[in-house]
């Protein structure tokens, strides 16, 4: 074992996804993650476009908290990267219609067309 075997974070902050029926093992990387963001202030989200659907659900899902206590969150940041094949999903919108509003204001605001 090496000296500094210490210093490295639990095995649990490195998940992967992994089922073993026999020793009840259910390992899903989206639960630390969910848990990473729910208990976070200050998010730092980097990803691709491929996980544009699950970052836009989650800031859905989320707004209504933000909402409802303004200290949710201090602050998000989203950095985009791109990966080597495109997302399934073609449309991206929110079943809250004044949250889609307010993006499109928020937006309009700044100069950007949504058109």
């Amino acid at each position: 074992m090496s000296e500094h075997a210490d210093s490295w974070p639990p095995y649990e902050r490195f998940p992967y996804n992994y089922t073993d029926s026999k020793r009840k093992i259910d390992s899903k990387v989206k639960v630390v993650i969910e848990d990473d963001l729910n208990q976070s202030k200050n998010l730092l989200i980097i990803t691709g476009y491929a996980s544009l659907e699950k970052i836009i659900d989650f800031l859905s899902d989320n707004y209504q908290r933000l909402q409802r206590n303004s200290e949710a969150f201090n602050i998000i940041r989203i950095l985009l990267g791109n990966e080597p094949y495109p997302t399934e999903k073609q449309e991206f919108s929110s079943s809250n219609n004044k949250f889609s509003e307010e993006i499109v204001e928020f937006w309009r605001e700044r100069g950007i067309s949504q058109g």
